[in-house]
């Protein structure tokens, strides 16, 4: 049997799931639903607001074939025959209905010349629902479907949704990084370039490497601190170095290169001195006498380099003294 360790928890929070981004698909469904509404009230015709609920009913229930109940607008008044009221017998006005509420609309010249005096909306009839579809479309929404009717608002709101995913979604997955491996609190922290200049507010000397491709900057106020470079023979220590002085150069400063060893002869470059000398120190003073500064440094004598001496000269046999015997007895 598997020993389960800490206590159960109800409630997990925040929970383990991409809350950002689903908090983004919310806030574009809003703000779709307030465009369609902006798009309904500002740009939609009178005539069209009023049957826009029926066609979306008509539409919602035309592939079933039923038959529903709907009141429509008729033309009325005078010895004219009653009609079903067009777009074109409307103009822009202000016309108060029996009810007392006020329309932003009055029967236009042509509806008038033929003898119409009011509009009204009939008692409810009992009509196909793909008929009532077929005509609303053609007759009042200008052949356009309802997804073609509020096109502009779906475009608006499925902006706001990829602008506010490309935020979010980098987020809940470092979020949830965080969760699965936990978060460091102590030690060192691995960080891409761009990283690391955010956080340390990098401006000042870089470092590019074949590996990072971007140079990695360290703030400007701390140049004054030390560097401390290592590696192995070949690894690249002089070629940081060098970047470092044609930064410095760049910058119009002056740098001083201290080689007791005679290591940097490659560095050759305008406001650099180099400072060589086997008995000067860091700590002494740099005009002393034993300080010898080079803009152009003189190459290393090799170690190998063979030392001729004067050879001794040989005695030869005939110029040997005669060895003394010794007495007999």
């Amino acid at each position: 049997m598997a020993t389960q360790w800490g206590r159960k928890e109800t409630i997990i929070w925040p929970p383990y799931a991409p809350i950002l981004s689903y908090s983004a698909v919310g806030l574009a469904l809003l703000l779709t639903c307030f465009f369609a509404w902006q798009h309904f009230r500002f740009s939609l015709t009178t005539l069209q607001q009023s049957y826009s609920g029926a066609y979306v009913r008509s539409l919602a229930m035309a592939p079933f074939h039923m038959r529903s109940n709907y009141r429509l607008l008729y033309l009325g008044g005078g010895k004219a025959a009653t009609r079903l009221a067009l777009p074109i017998d409307f103009t822009e006005g202000q016309t108060q209905l029996p009810d007392g509420r006020t329309v932003p609309v009055v029967l236009s010249e042509l509806a008038t010349a033929q003898g119409f005096r009011y509009f009204y909306r009939g008692p409810e009839e009992k009509l196909s629902d793909a008929s009532v579809n077929r005509w609303l479309r053609g007759a009042i929404f200008e052949g356009k479907s309802l997804v073609g009717l509020y096109a502009v608002s779906l475009l608006e709101g499925a902006f706001c949704l990829a602008a506010m995913l490309f935020f979010t979604i980098p987020r809940d997955i470092k979020r949830l990084k965080q969760l699965k491996y936990g978060r460091l609190l102590r030690g060192p922290v691995m960080l891409t370039p761009e990283e690391f200049n955010k956080a340390q507010g990098g401006d000042g000397i870089g470092f590019k490497t074949t590996e990072l491709g971007k140079m990695m900057r360290i703030p400007k106020r701390k140049e004054a601190q030390h560097f401390e470079i290592m590696g192995d023979t070949g690894v690249g220590k002089t070629q940081l170095i060098m970047q470092i002085l044609r930064q410095i150069r760049e910058r119009g400063d002056s740098a001083i290169v201290y080689r007791p060893a005679s290591t940097c002869s490659a560095f050759t470059m305008r406001n650099v001195k180099i400072l060589s000398s086997t008995r000067w120190t860091p700590a002494a003073p740099i005009g002393g006498p034993r300080a010898r500064w080079n803009r152009t440094p003189r190459p290393t004598p090799s170690p190998h380099r063979s030392i001729n001496r004067r050879p001794t000269p040989r005695t030869s046999s005939s110029t040997r003294r005669p060895r003394k015997s010794s007495p007999t007895y």
